[in-house]
């Protein structure tokens, strides 16, 4: 597997380009794994994949749907892969206190996170690498992953204020000033 350092000098490596748009930094991503080898697409992917479940916790889903006020299966794994194109610094920040991604929420009062799909990269890139269009070629990076079967960490009830009081005090406070509880 990739180690972790040179995974997030990738990622580091497309962000420096200071795309635009997410889109633009996709592309970028692209264009740089493009260059290696298959064996180095697959353990690009599987680190990624590493990254994904790592955030795949009860905390960083609560408070993020609380912020947010609706989170689906679909749309936190849309953050994850959001997050992990934030690069590092983020991901790993917010990973270890879920409560800090209340630095993301923008004039809305939300997180705001684009459906990335950073997932495809790899494989978009060893499609282009065989000169090979998207639209017909059905190429898979070879290897399992085990997803983990529940989220990590202790469950919270999103109805129970008290719990979340207690566990995740900023978010609390944060929906008492936006009078989705009362103090």
């Amino acid at each position: 597997m990739m180690q972790p350092s040179v995974f997030w000098s990738i990622i580091e490596e497309a962000r420096s380009t200071k795309c635009k748009t997410d889109e633009e930094l996709r592309q970028k991503l692209v264009e740089i794994l493009v260059r290696y080898p298959k064996s180095r697409l697959v353990a690009f992917q599987q680190r990624y994949l590493g990254c994904i479940s790592k955030a795949y916790r009860w905390d960083l889903s609560v408070a993020l749907g609380l912020v947010n006020g609706y989170l689906s299966d679909d749309s936190f794994y849309d953050f994850r892969d959001y997050l992990v194109s934030r690069g590092r610094e983020t991901f790993e920040k917010i990973v270890a206190d879920p409560e800090s991604l209340l630095e993301m929420v923008d004039a809305s009062g939300e997180v705001r996170f684009a459906e990335w799909h950073f997932a495809s990269t790899p494989v978009e890139a060893y499609r282009i690498a065989l000169g090979e269009r998207q639209d017909n070629c059905e190429i898979e990076l070879p290897f399992e992953y085990d997803w983990p079967e529940k989220l990590a960490g202790e469950w919270i009830d999103i109805n129970d204020q008290q719990q979340i009081r207690n566990k995740l005090p900023r978010i609390y406070e944060f929906l008492v000033s936006k009078g989705v509880f009362d103090s």
